[in-house]
């Protein structure tokens, strides 16, 4: 399809072998500070035992929602997405990966919506950008496409 389904670890710096591996790990980043600063898979600083609880949540649902969409269960993935957004807004994987499926599925406007947002949160996030472009390609206009393609090889 052309799409690329991003990891949710992007930025972490290390080898993730399997997403079972992203479970364990994150949660313990994250309570020693890790995120925040643009080391993070998750935005902002961590400053509480409940924050930490609502990014573990949404790591959580970010996982299912991966799963789901390896197994073609699109209508779960989103949903599953859905919830890891609603927990952190500004979730940029999520935006992706939620964006992703839409663009599977053939939802190009809810693809547009999700990577624009994710674009939003984070100028450089080159993936999203791409991915962008290629929804705009299929959607037939090659300006925006070519806009993005440009912003990714930046």
């Amino acid at each position: 399809s052309g799409l690329n389904v991003g990891a949710g670890v992007r930025k972490l710096g290390f080898r993730v072998r399997a997403w079972g591996d992203v479970v364990r790990v994150l949660p313990a980043l994250l309570l020693v500070g890790m995120a925040g600063g643009g080391d993070s898979p998750l935005p902002s600083k961590t400053k509480t035992v409940a924050e930490c609880s609502v990014r573990d949540g949404a790591i959580a649902e970010f996982n299912k929602g991966f799963r789901f969409n390896q197994r073609v269960e699109w209508a779960a993935a989103i949903d599953c997405y859905t919830e890891a957004i609603r927990l952190v807004p500004d979730y940029v994987d999520a935006n992706h990966n939620r964006a992703i499926v839409y663009g599977q599925a053939g939802k190009y406007a809810l693809a547009i919506k999700d990577l624009s947002e994710a674009i939003h949160w984070d100028p450089n996030y080159v993936s999203a950008c791409r991915n962008r472009g290629v929804v705009y390609q299929k959607q037939g206009d090659q300006a925006k496409a070519n806009a993005d393609f440009a912003k990714a090889k930046k």
